[in-house]
């Protein structure tokens, strides 16, 4: 078991995280009528209001973070700059939280 660091708004350094998910979205099937891959429209969600501590302003391409309940994220080695943060999400976690019956 980890421990979960809350970061407050007023310190914190506002970053961008983008969410991919598979691009092809295989729940309709692989490739439509015409053949075509069937393109799944979620496959990029980008966050623009993100806050995390603010030391990771300085994290270089490819360093990895895991951000609170959500998954694994690292540096972009393009769009990432110290004054604008970008951070990929590379796994997502898997919930073990359960409704009760």
């Amino acid at each position: 078991k980890g421990t979960i660091h809350w970061v407050a708004v007023p310190t914190a350094k506002q970053v961008e995280c983008r969410l991919y998910e598979n691009i092809v979205d295989e729940e309709k099937g692989k490739l439509n009528e015409d053949g075509s891959l069937n393109l799944n429209p979620n496959s990029l969600i980008v966050l623009k209001e993100c806050y995390v501590e603010p030391e990771l302003a300085k994290a270089q391409a490819y360093d990895s973070f895991q951000f609170v309940r959500n998954g694994y994220f690292c540096a972009d080695c393009k769009d990432s700059t110290p004054e604008k943060p970008v951070f990929n999400r590379i796994v997502s976690l898997k919930s073990s939280f359960k409704l009760p019956k």
